[in-house]
């Protein structure tokens, strides 16, 4: 499955930062208040609000879509290994992109930033 060097380069990449996130949120659960502004989008201020629980949503986002990158990967190694340095590229970018998130929360309810 990894005969491009690139994506193994891209796995492990995507993998270490994945379990980064995670071991983000866990040393520092428990200094969070009861709740975090986790949905931005909505109008009121209220609606922003969510239980500290959720902030699981990003590392278990991001330790899903490696996993569910890595099963595809799996399934299509044989047929389109063109496909297969495509969907490990793409999980690289989909990790950091949680990782920056869970970064940018905890910074802002901590108080890092």
């Amino acid at each position: 499955m990894f005969k491009d060097r690139r994506v193994l380069l891209y796995t492990i990449a995507a993998i270490f930062i994945s379990q980064l996130t995670f071991w983000l949120v866990f040393l520092y659960y428990d200094q969070l208040p009861p709740q975090i502004p986790l949905w931005n989008l909505s109008s009121c201020v209220e609606c922003t609000l969510a239980s500290t629980a959720n902030i699981w949503y990003l590392p278990g986002l991001s330790i899903g879509i490696v996993a569910l990158h890595l099963l595809i990967t799996l399934f299509i190694n044989k047929t389109k290994p063109f496909m297969v340095n495509f969907v490990m590229g793409t999980t690289l970018p989909m990790s950091l992109f949680l990782l920056g998130a869970t970064v940018r929360l905890l910074g802002l309810v901590l108080g890092w930033f």
